[in-house]
């Protein structure tokens, strides 16, 4: 059981543990998506296309900030009430010379990235903590932006505002069993929303009658529509380089924006282990009628991926085996004596036997 109190990764790593075959992320996708500044920085060092980003407040902060107020909570008294004996005025000064401090790192941080930004929390989902608010124009604006959203919702990063299209595609399988890419949505804004603001916030995404099936619904600000064959083509292709290059496997909805100068698309969120519905007003459900797939035949597909995994892992495992095992029969070879108490073990969840090596 995880920190939270819910089953997690430790579930995940005890089925690859056991070779049971699971569908979903495997144990390193699943710990990256746990925490967006974690994944963006996994894109990064893959050299996925992805906006310019910097942490500014870290899980790690967050964590460092736990554990001082432990150890403040366990002083024992009088050191505590010493720590304590400072002016107003000393502790107005204290706090505006952290401030600065922040505001320096920040800054110089931010000085390699260009305006605006969009500022997001890191661990949340749903577009919570996203508003029109979150793109930022000077480092004032992103350090006034980060504080607020920090204060409510913990770790959070900026990255580089995109604008362009907007898009949304599921992906499964993996660079080892194969990649299989599905019919690519557009996330279409009213015309009249001005361009920095066409995002989903929390509010554009969840506020009544702001989705719309298609741009006949008066009330709607936003719907998605499936792209056209010609857009299909080029974007399942990027979709199926961006997912290879991170190490996508199991099955994830990814969010890509195209620079509306450049052409060029950037993944700009990774959900791996999406929710998965049928429904038609949510992505999932549209992607699968327009893929022809009812949930039941992608459900299938993932199984049978997960069995492909399975047979894998396997299959490594006893190529372990064997090769350790050419490796003690070299060294016979050469006249070097094995002890008679020596053992290879193959695990008993592959082969349910053990191999004893014997001079």
């Amino acid at each position: 059981m995880e920190t939270d109190g819910w089953p997690g990764i430790t579930v995940i790593k005890k089925l690859e543990s056991r070779y049971i075959a699971f569908t979903g992320a495997d144990s390193t996708l699943y710990h990256l998506d746990s925490d967006k500044a974690l994944i963006k920085r996994h894109l990064v060092d893959s050299k996925t296309p992805t906006p310019g980003y910097c942490d500014i407040y870290s899980r790690l902060d967050e964590e460092m900030e736990t554990l001082k107020a432990k150890e403040y909570a366990e002083m024992p008294e009088e050191e505590r009430r010493l720590k304590k004996v400072k002016s107003k005025e000393e502790m107005e000064e204290d706090r505006q010379e952290e401030e600065m401090a922040q505001k320096a790192v920040l800054y110089e941080r931010l000085s390699k990235l260009k305006f605006p930004l969009l500022v997001k929390p890191a661990n949340s989902s749903s577009s919570r903590g996203i508003s029109t608010k979150s793109v930022v124009d000077t480092p004032e604006e992103a350090y006034e932006r980060a504080m607020e959203t920090k204060r409510i919702w913990g770790p959070v990063y900026v990255e580089e505002y995109i604008t362009g299209r907007e898009y949304t595609v599921l992906v499964s399988g993996s660079n080892a069993t194969g990649i299989k890419v599905y019919k690519v949505l557009e996330r279409v804004f009213r015309s009249e929303i001005p361009e920095r603001e066409r995002i989903l916030t929390h509010d554009m995404k969840w506020g009544e009658n702001n989705y719309g099936s298609d741009e006949t619904v008066k009330t709607a600000q936003w719907w998605m529509q499936v792209c056209s064959d010609a857009d299909q083509e080029r974007l399942q292709a990027i979709s199926k380089s961006i997912y290879a290059s991170f190490g996508g496997n199991g099955y994830c909805r990814m969010d890509l924006r195209e620079d509306h100068r450049s052409g060029e698309v950037y993944v700009v969120d990774v959900n791996a282990n999406c929710s998965i519905d049928e429904d038609e007003d949510c992505a999932m459900g549209k992607i699968l009628k327009a893929s022809g797939l009812t949930l039941g035949q992608f459900f299938s597909i993932l199984m049978d991926d997960a069995i492909h995994v399975r047979d894998n892992l396997v299959a490594k495992s006893k190529g372990h085996v064997h090769s350790e095992l050419k490796n003690l029969a070299t060294l016979a070879a050469t006249g070097l004596t094995i002890r008679p108490d020596a053992v290879v073990t193959v695990d008993d969840r592959v082969s349910h036997k053990n191999i004893r090596v014997s001079a």
